[in-house]
């Protein structure tokens, strides 16, 4: 594991994976000093089928830490791998919260996880199977020529990062949209069906971004909120850049 964000983010898997097992413990508890014989047929097929989730989560996140050790993704773990991102990684985060994380700092580290895992999978592609999606409060709020309907109404005025973010669409070959939200991103993706995503956005939105859209990678770069969010944000285009680069198998 390369970073603290990515130690902590494990740690709290760890807390949520033991969180579930005192519940499942509770339940077998309950069962055996259950008062009725109904009320004992009912725990125990509570407690088993809790029994199952918990050990399918734990074989998820063996999977998950062993890929992040061993800097290679292990094909026979695959399957669970994918649900402990769908639904091992919501837990954990409204545990950390519970615990008494923020939420932002919970989402950042996901989204770090989220890209080490993508990029060990070592995925190749071309530039033009790549989507760059962009969040419509990276242009100027004060811009007349609005782009969430057509990126190329963009006039490259350099008011906000569109104009150096087409140049990588054009130089690399790559499909670009503006999504004003979740749902015009999820219909852009299935209108466009790339290969990989390069999404910029807040880390709500990364992150369920990449839940919605596993398994098909998605490399996620938070965006700039110099003047608070969802309005005249901004994006570290060389961290772009680094994601497609990655996706095609090019070094800056």
């Amino acid at each position: 594991m390369q970073n603290r964000e990515e130690r902590f983010f494990v740690v709290i898997l760890f807390l949520a994976l033991t969180g579930l097992s005192v519940i499942a413990g509770a339940i077998w508890y309950l069962q055996v000093v259950g008062i009725t014989s109904i009320t004992r047929v009912v725990l125990t097929v509570l407690a088993l089928l809790v029994s199952l989730i918990l050990l399918t989560f734990a074989i998820g996140f063996g999977s998950v830490v062993l890929t992040l050790v061993l800097e290679k993704p292990i094909p026979w773990l695959i399957m669970f791998t994918r649900l402990a991102v769908e639904y091992l990684f919501p837990l954990t985060l409204y545990f950390g919260q519970f615990i008494g994380f923020s939420k932002e700092d919970l989402q950042k580290a996901f989204i770090k996880v989220s890209n080490h895992l993508v990029g060990i999978r070592e995925i190749t592609v071309d530039g033009q199977d790549i989507l760059i999606l962009l969040p419509h409060c990276i242009q100027n709020f004060n811009c007349e020529f609005k782009v969430t309907s057509d990126i190329d109404n963009c006039r490259r005025c350099g008011m906000c990062p569109i104009d150096k973010l087409l140049d990588l669409k054009e130089k690399y070959g790559c499909h670009m949209a503006v999504a004003t939200g979740g749902t015009l991103a999820r219909k852009v993706v299935q209108q466009l069906h790339p290969k990989a995503i390069v999404a910029v956005a807040c880390e709500r939105d990364l992150t369920s971004g990449i839940q919605d859209t596993y398994p098909l990678p998605v490399t996620g770069v938070i965006n700039i909120r110099p003047e608070g969010p969802c309005i005249n944000t901004l994006v570290d285009v060389d961290e772009v850049e680094k994601a497609i680069l990655k996706f095609i198998g090019r070094d800056m």
